[in-house]
């Protein structure tokens, strides 16, 4: 696997992760206050009948913002507004790695295209050569000066033309 795909899906993942945390954390019910334990030499207090509470709790006062000041609005995506926000930045990755992708294929397919006799080429399984003809599909290839020797390669399967024909190897393009 690519180190750039790693990447990618090792950050949606950490994304993915953080954003179902948040909405848990924000649909989570209150705990309810535990019951404090008895001092030695009493019994154990029994626990309170729940009674559901009749009229809504005050709000806790902000300190900073004094008890006349309206609480802060509320997201108007309720909990959900981390997990939009993640998926559109993982929206945003998957386009600039398609574009970087289509980018490299536009110029493959150019570099294909512009196959000419006489040009140094590099072929996928390493062997390099002068073309000799070019036909729709394939390409004929001189490999060996002395003993004229020559082979036909598939269109697809040359690498490199001219100076990306002198690369090591397919690490190096990126």
């Amino acid at each position: 696997m690519h180190m750039r795909t790693l990447l990618t899906l090792t950050i949606s993942a950490a994304l993915v992760v953080l954003a179902a945390s948040s909405i848990a954390q924000a649909q989570a019910p209150e705990a309810k206050p535990a019951l404090e334990p008895a001092p030695p030499g009493r019994p154990p207090a029994e626990a309170p009948a729940y009674a559901p509470p009749t009229e809504r709790p005050a709000q806790p006062v902000d300190p900073a913002r004094g008890p006349d000041q309206p609480p802060p609005p509320r997201s108007p995506f309720g909990g959900y507004g981390m997990l939009l926000m993640m998926g559109g930045v993982f929206v945003l990755m998957y386009l600039f790695m398609g574009r970087s992708r289509r980018k490299r294929e536009s110029k493959r397919r150019e570099m294909l295209g512009n196959l000419q006799k006489g040009d140094k080429i590099t072929t996928i399984g390493g062997a390099v050569g002068t073309v000799i003809e070019v036909r729709e599909d394939e390409v004929t290839v001189k490999v060996d000066e002395t003993s004229n020797t020559r082979m036909k390669f598939a269109r697809w399967a040359i690498r490199g033309v001219g100076a990306e024909a002198k690369k090591e190897g397919p690490e190096e393009r990126r």
